[in-house]
């Protein structure tokens, strides 16, 4: 087993020194010692040359079995670890493969009940039976369907009550999914951060997103839990992919209540504290309606995660009469607008050119102006004369697994989910 371990260069290059060493100490005796006997007699003169020629040939097989040695070493390593890559990429591709087994059977089942139905074929399971059948629902249902091919299923036909079992399930478990979604720089569309979401998996393949499960976390006062799970998961995926792109940052959706919680805080702290490299990769992103509100305990902790670099963004901003000066004395490094909202209001001359002047303020005091839910290339094209230079939305890529994105992705060959529209909190 000892030949499966990564050489240590630190004592093959002592032992290479080493042997060189002795080789030119023994070179120097061995030289010094036949020329003293020459004096003698020759016959021990040749005895010694002799025995010298023996030492240095058996230093000098030494040295060859030992770089030979270390050549091997280095190539079992080198095999060792393509290996274990390639065992962790078959692992992800047989995961894939059964979630898009399982996900076609479901969706090759409905669609085949679907078209019965069109066809007059009634199934009447609770009792009642329709009059005639809306066209219009029935492509919608099938619309449905097709987009259950991706991790998000249709969540709406969950009740309440067992979504907030799902809720206390996680919690108990501390096992929440993550998903990630791109935020590119404009116009190249280059990734340049991921935010970060939390899911609740309720069965293979359907995901309950946090703008289902969230308010009923609020009402069993389980928000802090959700975040804090969510931030310990976020951070396992930051060191994981330390190596992969330092430049690359990461959002996280929190309620500010849960900075106040001390499992929260403790988790972080220590984090941020020991990372100091990682923490400036992290973005805590905060509703900002909930950031006018906010109490002065959690901005003295906000100042505080500051100095350890982590950095803010507001996001669902829908009007334009903030302090850019109480922004960037409360860390706040990005400001995101939803698209929709971006081209109703900047229809008229005066509107435009009012977003305009405070866009170009916002970027010249180092705030990053974001348009958020871009669905389509006709609404990128509408926001052409803003000069947006961060986007996020359907167009550039959905909320996913963390593997179907670069950096997370452990191939550069990585597929994304393609899709209808789903309904996101």
């Amino acid at each position: 087993m000892g030949l499966l371990r990564a050489p240590k260069k630190e004592h093959s290059a002592s032992r290479s020194t080493y042997a060189k060493a002795l080789m030119a100490y023994c070179i120097f005796c061995g030289t010094l010692v036949v020329s003293l006997s020459s004096f003698i007699s020759l016959e021990l003169a040749a005895l010694n040359f002799g025995l010298f020629s023996l030492v240095l040939t058996g230093i000098y097989e030494y040295m060859r079995r030992r770089n030979w040695e270390n050549a091997a070493d280095f190539k079992i390593a080198q095999f060792k670890k393509v290996h274990d890559n390639l065992r962790v990429e078959i692992k992800q591709n047989k995961a894939t493969i059964e979630t898009l087994k399982s996900a076609h059977s479901d969706l090759s089942t409905s669609v085949s009940a679907m078209r019965k139905s069109n066809l007059g074929l009634q199934y009447v399971e609770s009792g009642i039976i329709p009059e005639k059948i809306d066209p219009e629902e029935t492509r919608l249902k099938i619309a449905t369907m097709v987009a259950n091919d991706d991790p998000f299923a249709d969540h709406a036909s969950l009740s309440d009550m067992v979504v907030k079992e799902l809720v206390h399930s996680s919690i108990d478990s501390e096992h929440i999914d993550i998903f990630a979604q791109p935020i590119v720089r404009l116009p190249q569309r280059k990734a340049y951060a991921y935010e970060i979401y939390p899911r609740i998996r309720a069965k293979a393949g359907l995901y309950v997103p946090a703008g289902r499960y969230m308010p009923l976390a609020k009402e069993a006062n389980l928000t802090a839990q959700v975040d804090r799970i969510l931030l310990d998961k976020s951070l396992e995926l930051l060191k994981k992919h330390e190596k992969t792109d330092q430049n690359i940052e990461f959002f996280l959706n929190i309620e500010p209540q849960s900075l106040k919680k001390s499992h929260f805080m403790r988790d972080l702290l220590s984090f941020a504290s020991n990372n100091r490299t990682l923490a400036r990769q992290l973005v805590f992103e905060i509703r900002y309606e909930d950031f006018k509100t906010i109490p002065p305990p959690i901005i003295q902790i906000m100042d505080a995660l500051a100095l350890l670099g982590c950095r803010f963004s507001l996001d669902q901003v829908a009007e334009l009469d903030f302090s850019i000066p109480h922004l960037i004395k409360h860390h706040i490094r990005y400001i995101k607008m939803n698209a929709s909202w971006v081209s109703e209001n900047s229809r008229s001359e005066n509107d435009f050119t009012k977003l305009w002047r405070i866009k170009q303020k916002l970027e010249a005091n180092g705030i990053r102006f974001v348009i958020t839910q871009v669905e389509s290339e006709e609404q990128l094209r509408a926001l052409f004369d803003l000069d947006p230079h961060y986007g996020q939305g359907y167009l550039f890529g959905r909320p996913d697994m963390p593997g179907a994105y670069a950096p997370f992705s452990y191939s550069q060959n990585y597929m994304k989910r393609e899709g209808f529209k789903d309904t996101f909190g």
